[in-house]
């Protein structure tokens, strides 16, 4: 999965797979928007020209992946509550107020 500055690279890590963050603005986005999180500590690569684009698009279609154990870390810390049954607690909360 190739993305910006998206949300999309979330449901990736949890189809585990691969991300390459893509943003030849990143030193314009910075300044005029900022991050939440540090966009460098994301689980995969970043990339900001086309030439390393290129290069880490054809070395993650052969299957090298340095980021699996940064993945497993960011899930553990921040998506833990996607465990399939958000729909399941949100019937339980309205039907217990009904």
């Amino acid at each position: 999965r190739i993305t910006d500055y998206s949300s999309v690279f979330y449901e990736a890590l949890l189809l585990g797979i691969p991300v390459i963050f893509f943003a030849p603005d990143y030193d314009k986005y910075s300044m005029d928007r900022g991050f939440y999180l540090e966009y460098n500590s994301l689980p995969g690569y970043v990339v900001t020209c086309f030439e390393e684009l290129e290069k880490v698009v054809v070395k993650t279609i052969s299957g090298e992946d340095e980021y699996i154990e940064i993945r497993d870390r960011f899930i553990g810390d921040y998506m833990l509550g996607c465990d399939g049954n958000a729909t399941e607690r949100v019937m339980s909360i309205i039907s217990r107020r009904m």
